[in-house]
């Protein structure tokens, strides 16, 4: 029987070596995959920040793009109303001209 306790012993020593290597197994395997999917979540991180910058950037150049539109619109508001009243002031002496001759 002194035998049979031994190879118990030798066999639940080996049985126990052998879930020891599975779990530091397992544990080695989980670090790893904790290292990619930090380095994974970085990579998107990064990502998500450049569109975030370059939506900015684009939003930012249509407003630049739009406010120059509305000075452009407003120059040529002004050209035109300029253009109006130097003709009528270019028409007003000649009316006057006229009613000089007229009278």
């Amino acid at each position: 029987t002194a035998w049979k306790q031994e190879k118990l012993a030798k066999i639940q020593a080996n049985v126990d070596k052998i879930a020891g290597n599975i779990n530091a197994d397992a544990v080695a395997r989980l670090d790893a995959e904790k290292k990619i999917n930090e380095a994974r979540a970085e990579e998107i991180a990064k990502k998500a920040s450049d569109l975030v910058a370059e939506a900015e950037a684009a939003e930012k150049a249509e407003n630049e793009e739009a406010a120059a539109e509305e000075v452009v619109e407003e120059t040529t508001e002004v050209v035109a109303e300029a253009t109006e009243e130097v003709k009528a002031e270019e028409a007003a002496p000649a009316e006057e001209k006229k009613e000089e001759k007229a009278e």
